[in-house]
């Protein structure tokens, strides 16, 4: 079996990325249709998925947000967006 990891950019610990990867294992997302993490200085995450969707995710309630992700990504009525933005608590924005 070749499974392909993720990229991971940012400065950030062991104990960042650990927590964050046992958050999306228990999300509906697969790690291995992630493409590359981003980490940024505020502890906020960004995924890029391998069909070149990028999620931004908010700095707290990362699964909620992932479940959120998940069904818009897999949703007909938005299959043509290629950014998906959570980070603002209550709105979505969707961006073709």
């Amino acid at each position: 079996m070749n499974k392909t990891l993720p990229f991971v950019f940012g400065k950030l610990d062991y104990k960042n990325f650990v927590n964050f990867k046992s958050i999306i294992d228990n999300s509906e997302f697969e790690f291995d249709q992630i493409e590359s993490l981003y980490f940024f200085p505020s502890n906020r995450w960004d995924i890029k998925t391998v069909d070149g969707i990028e999620i931004k995710l908010p700095e707290k309630n990362l699964l909620k947000a992932l479940t959120i992700a998940h069904k818009i990504k897999n949703s007909e009525d938005f299959n043509k967006n290629k950014i998906i933005d959570l980070r603002i608590s209550d709105n979505i924005i969707v961006t073709p």
